[in-house]
């Protein structure tokens, strides 16, 4: 080998990520499973196997900033031990002077790197940066030109062969229809915010060393839904940090103690009314078996002040379906009667609150699924945001027959199971959030000496 090979050969190898790895990653399973099959494909066309015709090797992940697109790409480099060249289209047109001819020879330049670094992984972020053609913005003729080079740069890789694509991101409806046709982009991957249950993998990544500290991160996790990896990231090294300062090591209060820096202050009534206003949402829906994996927070996201989190399989809905989720989404209000004696106007709200979501599936039912008492074979097609007072008299005594039912129910529910409802109230003003295993060893407990409504 020559001291240009060989050179060459050094500088291809320290372009080959160090990791992660595909399977280190949690929140991405179709974008994993793409890349997996991909690894052993490539695998198979280096030994012979397989043309390179016969692989899949063109995507585009999609999906909300900071769900780990980027760590995709050197997840996907990393297992398949190939150069990544990466590159966004802000680099392109940052390259020089901002005109055409610049941005043009940049985008160029990052594809000849690739053809000449392969076989390798060419990343492409922020792809919706580029106008589809077509859609009336403004210098046309220069985003067609954009457009059209790339499309034409992409083609020329089928040609140089060994050259991995991985677009990226946020908004797919924003991109050219030509770009993700198949045989270019066409393969497109969904990267969502993370699902409730690969949280504490996310977490376990990013605490490292430290996640043994932190003892069982599933609690912990339900405090971070609605995060993204890089949220979790940042999260992680705020508490970190946090506990450098104190000159401790990083344990569970310094990440609880992080979560709970974010969010606004509650006075402790208010706390209490929460909290009990969740337990009886959550005792509601595992007692009527409308879910079998229940995880429950009482930290402010949002608008939200706490939230319940059920794992519902598919729903064949029957009535005695409809009314034990009507009771379950009903069961907040009616613990908060049972416990403090008063209503607040905590289920009431937005289009998404308590109250909301069981009219609409009173109406539902009433209307489309034909499970009404009175007229069951009738479908009346009413538009889903039509208002209540708009249906007709008998339309709406019905529903709210079906509602109150349903109230009785969930408020008769939580009288029979006050100690399980007050436990778990008790629980969460103290730790903030419960997972299923959490719920579980409480709803096991012996009665409670005292009430979550009395005053500390």
């Amino acid at each position: 080998m020559t001291a240009t090979a060989k050179n060459r050969a050094t500088t291809k190898s320290s372009m080959i990520p160090e990791g992660p790895y595909l399977h280190q990653l949690a929140g991405m399973a179709e974008a994993r499973s793409w890349g997996e099959d991909l690894v052993r494909d490539l695998a198979n066309h280096y030994a012979g196997q397989i043309r390179w015709a016969d692989l899949d090797p063109y995507c585009v992940l999609y999906g909300p900033p900071g769900t780990g697109k980027t760590t995709f790409a050197k997840a996907l480099a990393a297992s398949a031990q190939l150069p990544l060249i990466a590159t966004t289209f802000g680099e392109w047109q940052s390259a020089g002077e901002a005109h055409l001819g610049t941005l043009l020879q940049a985008m160029r330049a990052s594809f000849d790197l690739a053809k000449s670094s392969a076989p390798c992984v060419l990343f492409i972020d922020e792809l919706d940066s580029i106008p589809k053609r077509g859609a009336g913005s403004r210098a046309t003729t220069y985003w067609n030109q954009v457009t059209n080079d790339l499309l034409k740069l992409i083609d020329g890789l089928s040609e140089a062969k060994g050259v991995v694509v991985v677009g990226a991101c946020n908004h797919l409806e924003m991109l050219d229809p030509a770009l993700v046709r198949s045989g270019r982009l066409g393969r497109k991957l969904h990267v969502p915010l993370p699902r409730l249950e690969d949280l504490p993998q996310i977490l376990t990544f990013h605490l490292g060393d430290d996640a043994r500290r932190a003892g069982d991160l599933a609690s912990i996790a339900v405090l971070c839904i609605g995060k993204s990896g890089a949220d979790i990231k940042q999260l992680v090294n705020a508490a970190r940090r946090r506990a450098r300062h104190a000159r401790h090591p990083l344990g569970r209060a310094d990440l609880l103690a992080e979560i709970e820096s974010k969010v606004g202050k509650l006075d402790d009534a208010t706390v209490r009314r929460i909290a009990v206003h969740e337990a009886g949402h959550a005792v509601v829906a595992w007692r009527a078996r409308v879910s079998r994996n229940i995880n429950l927070t009482i930290v402010q996201s949002g608008d939200t002040a706490g939230a319940v989190y059920l794992d519902q399989a598919a729903t064949v809905w029957t009535r005695a379906a409809v009314e034990a989720n009507l009771a379950t989404m009903l069961a907040g209000r009616g613990a908060e009667h049972v416990f403090m004696g008063e209503v607040s106007g905590g289920a009431g709200g937005g289009a998404n609150s308590d109250l909301a979501r069981a009219t609409k599936l009173a109406i539902e039912a009433v209307c489309r699924l034909g499970l009404s008492a009175r007229q069951s074979m009738s479908w009346l097609g009413q538009p889903e945001d039509t208002p209540i007072s708009h249906y007709p008299a008998d339309i709406q005594a019905e529903v709210s027959e079906l509602l109150r039912g349903a109230y009785q129910r969930a408020v008769a529910m939580i009288e029979q199971d006050w100690d399980f409802v007050n436990n778990v109230a008790a629980a969460l003003v103290k730790r903030r959030a419960l997972s299923q295993r959490d719920f579980v060893i409480i709803d096991r407990r012996p009665r409670v000496a005292e009430s979550i409504r009395r005053e500390p």
